[in-house]
């Protein structure tokens, strides 16, 4: 592994060793464990949906244990607060919104990332996310879960250009922060400021707009669309 790949190598902790407690445990039945978990992703999904309805200002613990179908002592019981809940239902997607590409190209690897970046900030959990932390909420536990958020999606990007280096597509590696604001930020002006749909042409006219500035400016011109002179 190259040594630039692992400067972009983010760390995360699962929820599981995040709230392991010290001492003895009592022995672990998987059915008892199955239904907590399964109560659990309720309580999480219908935080997520409740944020996308209400917001962070308007949502409350009672309002998200009906919408899960529970008590509302079983969702204070693991979530005494309404940013420990909210933190914890974030957490829950966070991880499965980054996907790594490997196709063997920049462009193809690119055109993937933000594929994926526009599929979850248009769904559900990413309205949910975005609603929170841009519009409503200054929290900040929130605000560093959001930022842990951006960080991995940068890094994702920054391991995109390493393996595009080590190949030979690029000539020097650069910033990678940048990179990732030139993808993600027209796909949030597209989708949430124009209201408009983000198609495969457009993400295409993207990706070699982008490419045209960090790649050598032969292959550059040789991209599909490059304008010839």
């Amino acid at each position: 592994m190259h040594a630039e790949t692992e400067l972009f190598r983010p760390s995360f902790v699962s929820n599981a060793q995040r709230n392991v407690a010290g001492g003895s445990e009592p022995p672990y039945d998987p059915d008892v464990g199955e239904r907590q978990a399964q109560r659990g992703d309720k309580i999480l999904l219908a935080t997520l949906e409740e944020l996308a309805v209400v917001g962070f200002r308007a949502l409350s613990i009672e309002d998200v244990a009906a919408r899960a179908g529970v008590n509302k002592t079983t969702v204070y019981r693991r979530w005494p607060t309404k940013v420990r809940l909210v933190v914890a239902a974030m957490e829950s997607v966070a991880e499965d919104a980054l996907v790594e590409p490997d196709t063997g190209s920049l462009r193809s690897d690119l055109l993937s990332f933000a594929r994926t970046f526009h599929a979850h900030a248009s769904s559900l959990s990413g309205q949910s996310l975005l609603r929170t932390i841009g519009i409503e909420s200054a929290d900040e536990e929130i605000l560093q879960i959001f930022k842990t958020f951006r960080v991995a999606h940068e890094a994702v990007v920054g391991r995109l250009l390493s393996k595009a280096l080590a190949r030979g597509e690029i000539e020097r590696l650069p910033d990678h922060r940048l990179v990732a604001i030139l993808v993600v930020g027209p796909l949030h002006v597209r989708t949430f400021l124009n209201h408009e749909s983000v198609d495969e042409p457009f993400l295409g006219q993207l990706v070699d707009t982008i490419l045209a500035g960090l790649l050598p400016r032969k292959a550059a011109n040789a991209r599909p669309g490059a304008r010839r002179r």
